[in-house]
């Protein structure tokens, strides 16, 4: 309870239940955590994207749609690019996904923790989707981040992939709405990649319905013909 710090208030006899007293406790951690995080990673933020980065961790019912972030600080959400693009930082929906995996990193490093513990506090479909994310964005898998430093490496990357925006080394932002930074829709359902099968499996040969060209009748096989 002191590590999660004091960030609301239970009234008895109305919240005295058990489920009221996990979800305060779960509050009070995420905030506590967010907070952590931001402190981590606010020297490598803009001044203009630290709202959207502030919303971003705090989303404690899970992460925030691009459009429900522009609407809740009162611009459009290409004005919200247009703003990431002008002091070289990701598109809104990949400083999302990166905000999500600076909360994974730091979930992480706590003792005990694994994958699919964080991948389920933090809303992902799946420990793959939280994988998946992780090695699109690093190319690191969740062990190698650890011995890497955890939120530390991953702060450094990030900083990395400012610098190469900035330096004109990496295309525009491109997305518009971009709210896909998590998986495909094959992994939101079973936290992997999904497989395009054909429309129509051939039947063998030996079962193959064969089709036979009706035989042409020759004009003197018609006249020799009873």
């Amino acid at each position: 309870m002191i590590r999660a710090g004091a960030h609301e208030m239970l009234q008895f006899p109305i919240d005295d239940s058990r489920s009221a007293l996990e979800d305060l406790i779960k509050t009070a951690n995420r905030t506590n955590v967010s907070a952590q995080v931001y402190d981590a990673i606010a020297d490598s933020l803009d001044p203009v994207a630290r709202p959207l980065v502030q919303l971003y961790l705090r989303g404690a019912d899970g992460p925030v749609p691009v459009i429900e972030a522009a609407i809740q600080l009162g611009v459009h959400r290409k004005t919200l690019r247009n703003r990431m693009d002008a002091v070289g930082l990701p598109a809104p929906a990949d400083l999302r996904a990166w905000c999500r995996l600076f909360l994974a990193a730091r979930l992480m490093d706590e003792p005990g923790r694994t994958v699919e513990s964080v991948a389920l506090e933090l809303d992902f479909a799946s420990g793959s989707a939280l994988r998946n994310l992780l090695r699109r964005r690093t190319g690191l898998a969740p062990y190698q981040l650890r011995e890497a430093g955890g939120l530390r490496c991953l702060v450094e990357r990030f900083d990395a992939e400012c610098a190469q925006r900035r330096a004109g080394l990496l295309p525009p932002n491109e997305h518009e709405d971009g709210d896909e930074d998590e998986a495909t829709p094959g992994e939101r359902e079973v936290g992997v990649p999904t497989v395009a099968l054909p429309s129509r499996v051939a039947e063998p040969a030996s079962r193959a319905t064969r089709r036979v060209a009706p035989r042409r009748v020759r004009a003197d096989d018609a006249r020799t013909a009873p």
